[in-house]
């Protein structure tokens, strides 16, 4: 992953959510290269944000389609678990989004078995969490108002330890997995109606090797792909 890059696109992603009134913080394993070693890490291969539900307007999705974002992949549902990936200059950033759960909050990311149509599905619990600022490569983002306790819900006591082998569906201590598997059809079609009824934006099937794939068009003559990867 290029760092320079990456930064432009948490930038870029930074001012349009802040245009459209949406709140983010940084995350995972972006938080945690920005509070433990004041850089991206090394091996990580991808950025990561949290997003408040209650403060996403689907609009924001056409402001970053026009400065050159796609979508790769979306699962979960508008009211539970919805996770999107945006992709620029080769670069991922994932979006989680922020639900809350009685006097806490959680996150959700999936695992999809390609064969059979569905996703397994992983919770990840945290404390109510506040929102602040973190400086991180001369830029000012939004971050968790107490990062390193975010950080101790995600990766445990130790993550001021570099582990280059750490499996996000596994090793976080706070990851509960349901029994319930998602649907990934149908958690396409509750998608697609929230992010057109909310941008405009309609997904419309396309053509691919790597099916299940769409095509999601604006109204005006501009176009965006989705599709989802074999694997998170």
């Amino acid at each position: 992953m290029s760092p320079t890059w990456a930064l432009q696109n948490l930038i870029d992603i930074a001012r349009l959510f802040e245009s459209r009134g949406n709140r983010y913080m940084l995350s995972d394993g972006t938080l945690l290269g920005a509070v433990r070693d004041g850089q991206f890490i090394p091996w990580d291969h991808d950025t990561d944000l949290l997003v408040p539900i209650q403060d996403f307007d689907p609009v924001v999705l056409r402001d970053l389609h026009c400065e050159g974002f796609q979508i790769t992949r979306c699962f979960g549902f508008p009211e539970d678990g919805m996770e999107f990936t945006l992709r620029r200059y080769g670069i991922d950033t994932d979006l989680f989004f922020l639900y809350p759960r009685g006097t806490g909050s959680y996150i959700s990311s999936y695992w999809w078995d390609i064969t059979d149509g569905t996703a397994e599905w992983i919770d990840y619990d945290f404390p109510l969490l506040e929102g602040g600022w973190i400086d991180f490569q001369e830029h000012r983002f939004r971050a968790p108002a107490d990062p390193e306790r975010y950080l101790s819900c995600a990766y445990g006591d130790s993550w001021r330890t570099p582990n280059d082998r750490w499996n996000w569906r596994v090793d976080p201590p706070n990851a509960a997995t349901r029994r319930q598997r998602m649907d990934v059809a149908a958690s396409y079609r509750a998608i697609a109606e929230y992010i057109h009824r909310g941008s405009g934006l309609r997904l419309e099937p396309g053509t691919s090797s790597s099916p299940p794939y769409v095509r999601m068009t604006p109204s005006v003559d501009r176009s965006l792909e989705l599709w989802f990867s074999k694997s998170p």
